[in-house]
């Protein structure tokens, strides 16, 4: 029996069919194209970034795919941000308080929607309609916004080290030459020369005053005893004057007591008057 001359194009056939369903079957299941077989219903997110959102880009949790992106980004009223509306499978639930970001996957950088569940359980989960708003941070493009940011201020703040290095050299330079010079340094030592012999003097000076203080203290001491006893003396002094005036006053009115008693009245010369003596008015 001849063989078929077109066996060959049957096989031919064969492998480019069943080539054509496997990349078929590997576009349905790496593009993420499968649907949930009951309905889904849909979230949006707020984001301030969508750069490589698009529509059809997967949704994961925990790293399983739980819907996709419904439509391209919009912006919002004041073009502050973006609105990204996501379609979940009906089956999959997110729970509430779930945080969403941008992530990035494969060698590539494919971005998709990565939902981060909360750290506590919660029963309450997210349905029809709600908005929930991104947290910042996690996209590669984003990191490396941020590389980019942090490698420029590392740019800047190395000029300005290197301007300040520059500046110091200059002033090293600038003391070098004009301030720290031989002739400056000889001066220099000359008057810390002069310094420590003035110091020595002031020192050996100081040793010699200290006797004539201890001295003048001493006779200060002195002085002021004599004075005490000056001041102690004069008080004596006064109150022997004060005795011997009373005395005096005492023998003079004696005296004068006597005379009367001697002579008669109009031949008395002497005669009292508050205490003292004075001459009788008749003989005056």
């Amino acid at each position: 029996m001849r063989p078929s001359k077109h066996l060959p194009e049957v096989y031919v056939g064969a492998f480019v069919a069943a080539g054509m369903a496997l990349l078929a079957w590997m576009i349905f299941e790496f593009g993420n194209f499968s649907r949930s077989s009951g309905g889904s219903y849909r979230i949006q997110v707020e984001v301030k970034d969508a750069t490589g959102i698009r529509t059809g880009v997967p949704v994961r949790l925990g790293g399983l795919g739980i819907g996709r992106v419904a439509s391209d980004p919009v912006f919002n009223e004041g073009f502050t941000s973006l609105t990204i509306e996501l379609e979940i499978f009906a089956e999959q639930r997110i729970p509430s308080g779930s945080l969403f970001k941008i992530g990035t996957s494969g060698l590539m950088g494919d971005n998709f929607i990565r939902v981060i569940p909360p750290e506590t359980p919660s029963t309450d989960f997210l349905t029809e309609g709600q908005k929930v708003i991104a947290s910042p941070g996690g996209s590669l493009d984003e990191l490396t916004g941020d590389a980019t940011d942090a490698l420029e201020g590392v740019t800047s703040a190395a000029t300005e080290v290197r301007a300040a290095a520059d500046r110091l050299e200059t002033l090293f330079k600038l003391l070098d030459e004009r301030i720290i010079t031989e002739e400056n340094v000889s001066n220099v030592t000359v008057m810390l020369s002069e310094l420590r012999a003035s110091s020595e003097q002031i020192h050996a000076a100081s040793k010699k005053l200290n006797p004539l203080l201890d001295e003048a203290d001493n006779t200060l001491k002195e002085v002021k005893g004599a004075a005490s006893g000056a001041k102690e003396a004069l008080s004596g002094i006064d109150e022997g004057m004060t005795n011997f005036s009373d005395t005096l006053s005492k023998i003079m009115t004696a005296a004068g007591y006597l005379f009367q008693r001697i002579f008669p009245a109009p031949f008395s010369v002497f005669c009292s008057q508050g205490g003292k003596p004075v001459m009788h008015p008749k003989l005056a």
